[in-house]
């Protein structure tokens, strides 16, 4: 990440979230002048209220959080697999997009228990929108993948 200059007295404001640098798996809690900090001093888009001195140099450090989980997906008979999801603690998480294929049946949706999914129940329709988080920090999760069969007559 590039340096940035300002006048001494003029105000700015730390980068936001959509501005600041990402790092895989975490979140970006904020911003600090400890290298090791564990808690920011500045939240992103916060200004910053520190008044430098001419010709001094300030070191904001990005302040990561590990706020995810990992979704794991069964196939239950799927003819392939699908890859796991990390999933962020922030609102409006969609799951994935079933990419699961089963001849002679449709997917309906993902089930929390195999028990659910092999009976043809289901807690979360495909690329649902979870009000919730769906395990705790740092877990994994097991979704089970819940089919219909195809019949015809």
């Amino acid at each position: 990440m590039s340096n940035l200059t300002f006048e001494v007295g003029a105000s700015c404001w730390v980068l936001s979230v959509s501005e600041g640098p990402t790092r895989a798996d975490y979140n970006l809690v904020g911003w600090a002048t400890d290298k090791s900090a564990s808690t920011a001093q500045w939240t992103p888009g916060e200004k910053f209220d520190r008044s430098p001195q001419q010709g001094e140099v300030i070191t904001l450090y990005a302040v990561w959080s590990t706020e995810v989980y990992t979704l794991v997906f069964v196939g239950n008979g799927a003819t392939n697999e699908m890859g796991a999801a990390k999933m962020s603690f922030g609102g409006n998480q969609k799951l994935p997009i079933s990419a699961l294929k089963r001849p002679g049946y449709s997917f309906c949706g993902w089930a929390e228990r195999a028990l659910d999914a092999r009976e043809g129940r289901w807690n979360f329709a495909d690329g649902a929108v979870l009000a919730r988080p769906l395990a705790p920090l740092g877990a994994v999760k097991t979704l089970y993948a819940a089919w219909s069969n195809n019949v015809y007559s």
